[in-house]
């Protein structure tokens, strides 16, 4: 679901930091570290926020379920 695409976006932040890490320095470095750690950051958050939601939503089934 949307929790998996968001974890599956933060680990490919993750990457292309790796790769650039490797292969580039200076200015355009410093700029592409931050958009990564950004996009990470923000990608496990929405992660975390979807598992929440996904978890409430089955809390509310599993009551409308028991009635």
């Amino acid at each position: 679901g949307e929790a998996a695409a968001a974890g599956e976006k933060a680990k490919e932040h993750e990457a292309m930091l790796a790769s650039w890490e490797k292969n580039t320095a200076g200015r355009s470095l410093n700029v592409m570290r931050q958009h990564c750690q950004d996009a990470v950051t923000s990608y496990k958050k929405l992660q975390k926020d979807y598992q929440a939601m996904a978890a409430e939503q089955e809390k509310v089934a599993k009551k409308a379920g028991g009635k």
